[in-house]
């Protein structure tokens, strides 16, 4: 038959033992909130650097779209520009 005494050193060890489990789960969720935090920073870091992207494709969409206006307003130059030699070489014969 167990006796109080006994009883409490059973008791006492179980405590023990969830105590210690408590302090292995606390132990591993400051883990896992470090790493939590770390991915979250990885986490801005990539959104700027994709923001950085996105402005840079719309700065350089553009100037393409500068560029391709230009030449097209050079094409039209081109064009009457041979229109005008056309002219020409017919008055000349």
């Amino acid at each position: 038959m167990k006796t109080v005494r006994d009883e409490v050193k059973t008791i006492t060890g179980e405590v023990k033992t969830i105590d210690e489990s408590v302090k292995s789960i606390e132990k591993q969720q400051q883990e896992d909130h470090l790493i939590l935090k770390a991915l979250e920073h990885n986490a801005r870091i990539n959104k700027a650097e994709h923001d950085k992207m996105d402005n840079d494709i719309a700065y350089i969409k553009g100037k393409s779209n500068n560029i391709d206006e230009k030449l097209e307003a050079i094409y039209d130059v081109i064009g009457r520009h041979e229109i005008d030699i056309k002219r020409l070489k017919n008055k000349m014969v």
